[in-house]
């Protein structure tokens, strides 16, 4: 409860209820060392980057996360650690989309993702363009690729990153 407390004070999200929704999932974008882990302090083993998964959808044959992530985290360096950590967490189904949020005006509420039935709205753009997003997304092929927001004004500009390119067919 006490990290949570500590997100809701961190992210300014004082009307976010997280705690016992089953909605998210609160975690760092570390990978394990085989060091002796047991000898390493907490802050040895934190990451500096955070993320919360607020949705965990699987649909058939693919899985679709949404995180909320920290402005500062939203380029390469830390998007490339955060999507692989929830990538790893993750391995199946091969087909995977993440989105991540920086804000909670960009993120709809579970009732409002019920009154959503086509998964295509537009209440949300006006809020796309004032705030930093990323994407990540890991296809059947093999490929794997995210883009992320550089720059909202003037004029909102993406960044496109290929990790990997799809397997020889």
């Amino acid at each position: 409860m006490r990290r949570i407390s500590f997100f809701i004070r961190y992210f300014g999200l004082a009307g976010l209820v997280i705690a016992g929704t089953g909605l998210c999932h609160i975690g760092t974008a570390q990978k394990s060392s085989n060091k002796d882990m047991d000898e390493e302090s907490d802050s040895a083993r934190r990451s500096p980057y955070r993320y919360v998964i607020v949705y965990n959808d699987l649909h058939e044959d693919e899985r679709r996360i949404q995180i909320i992530i920290q402005q500062k985290d939203v380029n390469e360096r830390a998007l490339r650690n955060i999507f692989e950590a929830i990538s790893e967490r993750f391995p199946k189904p091969i087909s995977l989309e993440i989105t991540a949020h920086t804000s909670l005006e960009t993120i709809e509420t579970p009732e409002e993702r019920e009154m959503d039935a086509d998964g295509e709205d537009s209440r949300f753009k006006d809020f796309y363009h004032r705030h930093k997003m990323a994407g990540y997304s890991r296809f059947d092929s093999g490929r794997i690729a995210f883009s992320y927001t550089v720059s909202l004004s003037p004029k909102q500009r993406e960044k496109v990153v290929v990790i990997r390119e799809a397997f020889p067919r």
